[in-house]
C-alpha cells in the first residue's frame, strides 16, 4: 500500500481517520521529526500519571477512537507515538 493510496482513502472517508487499529499505517509528527509505520500495538492508560500506557494497569486493545481523548500510545517499528502525535491514518 502506498501513501498515495492511504491519503486517498482518508480523503474519501474522513471520519474513519479517527479510528486506529492494529495493522493500520500511521503518520506521526513529533517535535523532532516525522515518522510513519504500521501499528503493532495500541496501549490505553488507566492511571492518572500514565501518559503512554506503560503502567501495569494499562490495557492493550485492537482498536481505539482518537476522539475519546484517553492517554496512551500506538506502537510501530521500534518506537511509539502518543495518541495526540498521530496526524494521518490509513488502512487496506
Amino acid at each position: 500500500m502506498t501513501w498515495k493510496t492511504i491519503l486517498k482513502f482518508i480523503w474519501e472517508h474522513p471520519s474513519s481517520s479517527y479510528l486506529i487499529r492494529v495493522g493500520d499505517y500511521i503518520e506521526v509528527k513529533t517535535r523532532e521529526k516525522k515518522l510513519s509505520g504500521e501499528i503493532t500495538k495500541i496501549m490505553i492508560a488507566l492511571d492518572n500519571g500514565d501518559v503512554d500506557g506503560s503502567y501495569p494497569s494499562a490495557v492493550e486493545v485492537d482498536s481505539y477512537d482518537l476522539r475519546l481523548g484517553y492517554s496512551g500510545s500506538a506502537h510501530f517499528g521500534d518506537t511509539f507515538a502518543y495518541f495526540n502525535e498521530i496526524k494521518k491514518v490509513g488502512r487496506d
